[in-house]
């Protein structure tokens, strides 16, 4: 893994890198503390792993909102190309269904199927991508040097693997002065963000934050 950072090609393009902390809804936050131990802000004194998991499943529900919100933002606002990095095939799904909710179009979104291989790069000016889906899982592979702007969050992945899908947007072609990178965050992943970052899956991530807080 190691080795596959040290050769990671330096484009000379200025990478941003931002992190922003998501706001429940009363509505979720109502709901998370009573999943989540008193040391994290709720009330659950005694939490099981299916109340961690409940708890996160909110704040990747929050998360998801965001992450289109921003999407569209740097989309209208900036006119940036976005990459949005999801947790799997599912979340690809929703995040381009929330897209379309928005009145987007289906040409507008590209969506990273399974063991393919895509080629969408800076000098394909003309096409009507505005935004590409890639899962987590997939770090390689594909070029999306089309997309100036990446945004993901906090999924169970190792060193490694982030560096490979920031250089999805970031490679040799890559046109634009600055790529921009936003994690977003809230509640627990927060806390897995800062504390327990290289857990390979959900499941060991929140064994570990069980283990530091309760």
């Amino acid at each position: 893994a190691n080795a596959m950072i040290s050769k990671q090609v330096d484009t000379g393009v200025k990478c941003v890198y931002n992190s922003k902390q998501v706001p429940l809804t009363a509505k979720d936050l109502s709901r998370y503390v009573e999943y989540v131990p008193p040391v994290l802000g709720g009330k659950n004194t005694n939490p099981l792993y299916s109340d961690w998991r409940e708890a996160t499943e909110i704040c990747y529900r929050a998360v998801t909102l965001a992450m289109v919100q921003l999407a569209r933002e740097l989309q209208t606002g900036d006119g940036l190309r976005v990459c949005i990095v999801a947790r799997d095939h599912s979340h690809q799904i929703e995040i381009r269904d929330l897209l379309l909710g928005l009145g987007y179009r289906d040409r507008d979104i590209f969506v990273l199927e399974a063991y393919k291989s895509a080629h969408l790069t800076a000098n394909d000016e003309s096409s009507p991508y505005l935004f590409a889906i890639v899962p987590i899982t997939r770090p390689e592979g594909y070029t999306l040097t089309l997309m100036s702007a990446m945004i993901t969050s906090v999924y169970p992945s190792n060193l490694a693997s982030r560096v490979q899908i920031e250089g999805r947007i970031n490679r040799v072609g890559q046109t634009a002065k600055s790529v921009h990178y936003w994690t977003l965050h809230t509640g627990i992943l927060t806390n897995i963000m800062e504390s327990h970052s290289e857990a390979r899956s959900l499941a060991k991530a929140l064994e570990e934050v069980a283990s530091r807080v309760v």
